[in-house]
C-alpha cells in the first residue's frame, strides 16, 4: 500500500447558507491532485479547512501522517498549494516576491 499524503475523512463544515458534508478522500504521495467542481461545491472551502485556515465542523484530517492538529510549524512549510487566483500585489517583480515569500517560508 502506498503511503498517503493526505487523507480526509467525513469533512465537515456548516455556513448558514451552505453545509459541506462527509467529504473524504486520500492522496497518495507524489501525486498532483485537481479538485474540480461547479462554483460554490465547496472546493476552495476544502483546501482551506486541510491547510488549517478555516476551523472544521467535523471530520478528520491526516497530513504526512499526522494529524492536522498535531502537525508542526516546520511541518507545514513544506505544503504547496496553489490557488486559481493570486493575492499578491502585480506590482511585485518576481525578485520581490520571492525575497517576501523566503522570508516567511524557510524552504522557499
Amino acid at each position: 500500500m502506498k503511503e498517503l499524503a493526505l487523507e480526509v475523512r467525513g469533512l465537515t463544515k456548516r455556513y448558514p447558507e451552505f453545509t459541506l458534508e462527509n467529504v473524504s478522500f486520500s492522496v497518495p504521495r507524489g501525486s498532483v491532485v485537481g479538485l474540480i467542481g461547479e462554483n460554490g461545491a465547496g472546493k476552495t472551502t476544502t483546501l482551506n479547512l486541510i491547510l488549517g485556515v478555516l476551523p472544521r465542523d467535523g471530520g478528520e484530517i491526516q497530513l504526512l501522517g499526522t494529524p492536522q492538529e498535531q502537525m508542526e510549524p516546520a511541518a507545514r512549510s513544506g505544503l504547496g498549494v496553489v490557488f486559481d487566483g493570486s493575492s499578491v500585489p502585480d506590482s511585485l517583480t518576481p525578485a520581490q516576491l520571492g525575497k517576501v515569500l523566503g522570508d516567511l517560508y524557510p524552504t522557499w
